[in-house]
């Protein structure tokens, strides 16, 4: 997949973003260099197209006489993405190819079909299934670009490296485009696909480097055990004492006439030690001050039912109500005439579940 920043996309969205970055990169030139082109403020050139045709139909005018119709032009069968690069022969052997694997694979599925209906004749089956391949949503869009059953992709998968090393054995590896053509009939749409003439140049070249490398490892062993076994006589790790490495000698000591007395010295407009004279006392634990005192005084102000204390309930009942919280109409022992009365009792007879008066 290709990246755009953080965000990762198919190769059809990918050919998607790069039209519509190409159509608006020909709109920005068209705007800074052609004369009398016009700023229609946004990259819908097919809106502009109508418009102009609109107008021109019903009024035999140019709206814009500097604007070019691009869909007054007939299409092209021109592409700009991906565009097929293989062969006619080559196209020619991978359809054979693809024949043949459909065709075996639809017998198979025909067999195992003819094979559950014989074993349960009174069950219902769905339609007959059509044998395909088993592709991604990219794999399938390479297809469709390329005119191809499948797609041709590079070396990924272990079976398709074995297959060139045996080709290679072989010495089958010379002519990247007689192999290509080789190389379908051992296409099995799974593990194995199709290949351009420059997947396989490209992959010999690694594969001819990592092969030189191999070969020469392999014959460097021997001479590499003799080396490690002499290194082992002459001085053996077992039981040896480990050889100490000398250090560079460092700066001498400064003579104590060209010491400075000052405990505290500046290295690189760093100070390093401690200045007694400036120097800082450690800060103290932190903890918290002391609230400032209330307006009426040090004790805090106990909330109450202004109900009670408006109907004279005394400290008894205004500390202690419900109205503290709830409001006047919460009060739990005066009604609004000042009245002596149970909330709870009233609420009841409000809602209809009781006679009682409050």
């Amino acid at each position: 997949n290709n990246t755009f920043g953080s965000w990762h996309v198919g190769v059809g969205m990918t050919e998607v973003l790069l039209a519509e970055r190409r159509h608006r990169h020909n709109h920005n030139t068209s705007e800074r260099r052609r004369a009398g082109f016009p700023r229609i403020g946004h990259y819908d050139t097919w809106l502009v197209d109508s418009l102009q045709s609109l107008v021109r139909k019903n009024h035999a005018i140019l709206l814009y006489p500097s604007w070019v119709n691009a869909s007054d032009y007939k299409d092209t069968p021109e592409s700009f993405n991906t565009v097929p690069l293989h062969s006619q022969e080559l196209d020619t052997a991978i359809e054979n190819k693809c024949n043949t694997l459909l065709e075996n694979m639809q017998t198979k599925i025909d067999q195992d079909l003819l094979r559950e209906i014989r074993k349960n004749s009174a069950k219902k089956y769905k339609r007959r299934r059509r044998a395909e391949f088993k592709l991604t949503s990219d794999q399938k869009y390479l297809c469709e670009t390329m005119g191809t059953k499948l797609p041709l992709l590079p070396f990924t998968t272990v079976e398709e490296k074995k297959l060139f090393t045996d080709f290679a054995s072989q010495n089958k590896h010379g002519d990247d485009r007689w192999l290509a053509l080789e190389w379908c009939n051992f296409v099995d749409g799974v593990n194995i696909f199709p290949k351009l003439p420059v997947h396989i140049r490209v992959y010999r070249k690694k594969w001819e480097k990592n092969r030189r490398v191999s070969n020469c490892v392999r014959s460097a062993k021997d001479k590499s055990i003799t080396l490690r076994g002499l290194n082992e006589v002459l001085q053996p790790r077992s039981g040896a004492s480990e050889q100490q490495v000398l250090h560079p000698i460092g700066f001498e000591e400064p003579a104590p006439q060209a010491r400075h007395n000052n405990p505290a010295e500046v290295v690189g407009g760093t100070m390093i030690g401690s200045d007694i004279c400036n120097e800082v006392p450690p800060p103290g634990k932190k903890t918290r001050g002391k609230d400032r005192p209330k307006s009426g005084g040090s004790q805090k102000r106990r909330r109450k039912c202004t109900r009670c204390h408006e109907s004279g309930g005394g400290e008894r009942t205004m500390y202690d109500c419900g109205g503290i919280g709830g409001g006047p109409r919460r009060c739990d022992y005066y009604d609004d005439d000042g009245v002596r009365r149970c909330y709870k009792c009233f609420k009841m007879k409000g809602s209809g579940k009781s006679d009682h008066d409050p």
